[in-house]
């Protein structure tokens, strides 16, 4: 299964979800904090996996050196030789964001 899919599925699950226990549950603040710890793992997953989806770096350029930019969190990377591909920047150091260069 692509990535995208499994975003995708996760985010309608999240949709689904209800807000407010059922009106028969015997414990409704018991429900209320399960509710809201699944909600906030199924959140944290999307984040993640929506890091591995490869973005380009932003590029600028100075009389020194080479500043490549995380599309992500705008970290900065100054570079004096190469692209971050022959440096082996895959990911973000700063954040994680999976990232390609052409």
């Amino acid at each position: 299964m692509r990535v995208e899919t499994i975003i995708s599925e996760l985010k309608h699950e999240l949709w689904c979800m209800p807000n407010e226990p059922p009106e028969d549950c015997d414990y409704p603040e018991e429900w209320l904090c399960v509710n809201k710890n699944i909600r906030e793992a199924k959140e944290g997953a999307i984040e993640l996996l929506e890091k591995q989806i490869s973005k380009q770096w932003d590029y600028e350029q100075s009389d020194e050196c080479d500043i490549y930019i995380c599309p992500c969190c705008k970290e900065r990377f100054f570079l004096e030789w190469g692209t971050p591909k022959d440096n082996e920047y895959n990911y973000c150091p700063t954040c994680g964001q999976r990232l390609e260069w052409e």
